[in-house]
């Protein structure tokens, strides 16, 4: 199973916005992630990168 940590324009724990992401759905500016609970997040901006070696999916956040 590969479980990643989304974060917000840097891979620090700062910037971390959800831990155990198990998977994420794009749908124009809307990024819709589940975690392992199954719990949905919606956030709204773009992607950025996806290591998924390393656990790590990077989002830039809309501005509001």
């Amino acid at each position: 199973m590969c479980l990643a940590t989304v974060y917000d324009q840097r891979a620090d724990a700062a910037h971390a916005l959800l831990k155990d992401a198990q998977s994420l759905v794009v749908r124009q500016d809307q990024l819709l992630f589940t975690d392992l609970l199954e719990r949905e997040y919606e956030f709204r901006g773009q992607l950025l990168t996806a290591d998924f070696v390393n656990g790590q999916i990077i989002i830039k956040l809309a501005e509001s």
